[in-house]
């Protein structure tokens, strides 16, 4: 009975082992940017108040009584080490915590409880090089992986400013003049690579790599001519519906005309609220936004704690 039970728990072993190795070994199905929203992971009240030693244990604890997989805790326990000074365990539970399946690692280049282990350049290398290689896994032969990776480092200097998350424990907050000024070089390079390649469609660079230049061009004043290239791209399919919606707003707003899908909102300096700005046909907007992938107006509108004119429902 006994040896029949170590047989299955060796056999329970083998076979989630295996489910991992194929994870990472085969690039079908892997989709980056399906776990692709840049997130530290949350911390707990023992590292917030800085009993680093006390995390660990705890943390630890919590690992052994779950299993392996709880992948935050790793995490949490490089942060710890990190900044307690002791660089071999953070590396080695920042790699466990990169081993334990495809996420969003992004938060690794961004954190700053991580400059220790920047110093150690070889070990910090091999790092990037490991984050970089899973960013790749959705991309095909046909892909730009070049290009792709420029992309994910262009994003990656711009978070380091415009990300301000509380875990990643800065201690001096980036001004406003200086996101902007990340913000706009980060345009300038997205800029520059549209004029040499076109615009970064999924066909070209992956679906995360081309949500990137979405966020970045959607977060200035929308070019004509980058517009035209979208819609383009997303008349032969090869452009994601919500972000395609998102860009036309935009535009669509910013040439002082009426929206089609609803997202954009706008808020005046004595306004407590964020207001639906002027939408056209609204008795309709929620058939557009369901056939674009987005939730119905009013669920949206209640989660950015916006508002939505009463007059809007009262149009003919």
């Amino acid at each position: 009975m006994r040896n029949s039970r170590i047989k299955c728990v060796v056999l329970t072993i083998i076979i989630i082992t295996f489910n991992i190795v194929a994870l990472f070994s085969q690039q079908t199905g892997y989709k980056y940017y399906e776990q692709s929203y840049i997130s530290i992971p949350k911390t707990d009240s023992l590292y917030r108040v800085g009993e680093y030693l006390k995390s660990i244990e705890y943390n630890l604890a919590r690992i052994d009584s779950l299993g392996n997989f709880p992948k935050k805790l790793n995490y949490i326990i490089a942060q710890d080490y990190s900044l307690l000074g002791n660089e071999d365990s953070a590396f080695y539970y920042l790699n466990k915590y990169i081993d334990l399946g495809p996420q969003d690692y992004r938060s690794v280049f961004i954190d700053e409880d991580f400059e220790l282990l920047k110093k150690n350049k070889k070990k910090w290398n091999n790092i990037i090089t490991r984050i970089e290689n899973i960013y790749l896994m959705e991309l095909d032969s046909s892909m730009n992986k070049d290009l792709a990776i420029k992309l994910f480092r262009i994003e990656i200097e711009e978070q380091k400013i415009g990300f301000t998350m509380v875990s990643c424990r800065r201690k001096n907050l980036p001004t406003i003049k200086e996101k902007r000024k990340q913000n706009l070089m980060a345009q300038k390079e997205v800029n520059k690579i549209i004029k040499k390649y076109g615009f970064p469609t999924p066909s070209m660079v992956g679906q995360t790599a081309s949500d990137i230049v979405w966020d970045i061009i959607q977060h200035s004043l929308i070019e004509d001519k980058h517009y035209y290239m979208v819609r383009k791209a997303y008349e032969n399919g090869d452009f994601r519906p919500e972000h395609y919606a998102f860009l036309t707003d935009r535009w669509l707003v910013q040439n002082g005309k009426k929206q089609i899908y609803g997202t954009q909102f706008s808020k005046k300096q004595n306004e407590p609220f964020l207001k639906l700005n002027e939408v056209e046909d609204f008795k309709n907007l929620n058939k557009r936004r369901e056939g674009m992938g987005l939730s119905p107006i009013e669920e949206y509108a209640k989660k950015i704690n916006g508002h939505i004119p009463e007059e809007y429902y009262n149009e003919n």
